[in-house]
């Protein structure tokens, strides 16, 4: 569940769970029963650890013992974190859905107690049932009540096109936007001027 992701991750556990720290603590038994939950996560601060902290930690600490993994991005980063779990067992990461290797297991999350675990499929993260699912935004600096520069403007509408959404795809980092939230970008970008 969240809160118990977020007692491995966190010395606050703001989700009010009791500290996990072994593989047992979260019900796994014979020799995983005692087996350290060793953790990796991305060299703070960068945009992935930050919406963690805010949305699983609640704004809380992160635990001293994160091996933090920093490289040329974070593609490579969890490249790294992977590789290492595979020859230390017992170890546990976040990543997106283009890190995923035949030796990494996805584990499903539960938003609470009680609600069903699922696993980062497209369809949940598009939906937003995966909890921890989220957009990344492009941000335009500029002055109010001036219209937005011609060229920001077309290069906005070259992202939202079926091109761009395509390079989206093919770089297998994120996951393009569905027609519906394309359409409302794009109507936003038509009253931006």
């Amino acid at each position: 569940t969240m809160a118990q992701l977020d007692a491995i991750y966190s010395t606050t556990r703001n989700r009010g769970h009791a500290d996990i720290i072994k593989w047992g603590d979260l019900g796994l038994g014979g020799e995983w029963a005692d087996r350290p939950i060793h953790l990796y996560g991305l060299k703070p601060v960068n945009g992935i650890e930050y919406f963690l902290r805010l949305n699983l930690l609640e704004g809380g600490e992160y635990k001293d013992n994160i091996q933090f993994v920093k490289g040329k991005g974070f593609t490579h980063a969890f490249t790294v974190a992977a590789e290492d779990m595979a020859t230390h067992p017992g170890g546990l990461t976040y990543a997106l859905l283009a890190n995923v290797t035949p030796n990494v297991k996805v584990v499903p999350l539960a938003a609470e107690e009680g609600q069903p675990f699922l696993v980062p499929t497209l369809q949940n993260v598009y939906s937003h049932k995966y909890p921890l699912s989220r957009y990344v935004y492009i941000f335009v600096n500029k002055k109010p009540g001036q219209p937005l520069e011609s060229k920001v403007k077309e290069f906005l509408k070259l992202v939202l096109s079926r091109q761009g959404q395509d390079v989206v795809a093919k770089e297998g980092v994120y996951i393009p936007l569905t027609p519906g939230v394309v359409r409302e970008e794009l109507a936003k970008l038509d009253k931006a001027d």
